[in-house]
């Protein structure tokens, strides 16, 4: 891979992070609207919560393997597939347990994700460890950060923000799962 590859490549995994955490804010502002319209109670909301959890955790601590095994590519291409599949979820979502289901393919896809986005950029770098991780704690923030300020402003100001946040994130993870298949 030539130095202007790797340099596009980097940038593209930095976008990869920031992305899944972005992916992992994404519904919180919009729980009280969900409360709100379908009468959750605090309990529903916190199974909707820790069905991320779960999902992020065991996706974290199995998929490092796997991607040393099969590669990065493969691995990413399918947690941005379930990505996908997660946003389909939450836009076709009427009731409480689709939103657990989609939480729990975001906690999966975003484990996926975070873990073997940050092994590629040390591929990429192998010597720049203290450097990729400030890079990579920079994406992630800043992925969460405007997902969240984002998807705050469409929950109060948007004719549809439960449907809204999803079709813009869903149009975001399709270009980008469209760049992974270009990479080599």
């Amino acid at each position: 891979m030539s130095s202007r590859q790797k340099r596009w490549a980097y940038g593209y995994f930095l976008v990869l992070l920031a992305l899944a955490l972005g992916i992992s804010g994404l519904p919180s502002p919009l729980y009280p609207l969900y409360q709100e319209q379908w009468q959750l109670s605090p309990l529903t909301i916190t199974v909707v919560f820790a069905a991320y959890a779960i999902g992020a955790l065991v996706s974290a601590l199995t998929v490092g393997p796997i991607s040393d095994a099969v590669g990065r590519k493969p691995v990413l291409l399918v947690a941005l597939t379930i990505v996908l599949v997660g946003l389909g979820v939450f836009l076709i979502a009427d009731h409480p347990w689709q939103l657990v289901l989609a939480r729990l393919l975001h906690g999966v896809a975003v484990g996926a994700l975070t873990v073997v986005a940050g092994a590629a950029l040390l591929d990429l770098r192998p010597h720049d460890g203290a450097r990729n991780g400030m890079a990579g704690g920079v994406a992630l923030n800043t992925g969460m950060a405007v997902t969240v300020l984002g998807v705050a402003l469409a929950a109060q100001w948007a004719k549809d923000p439960l449907r809204l946040p999803y079709v813009i994130f869903a149009v975001i993870t399709a270009a980008i799962l469209a760049i992974l298949m270009l990479l080599s």
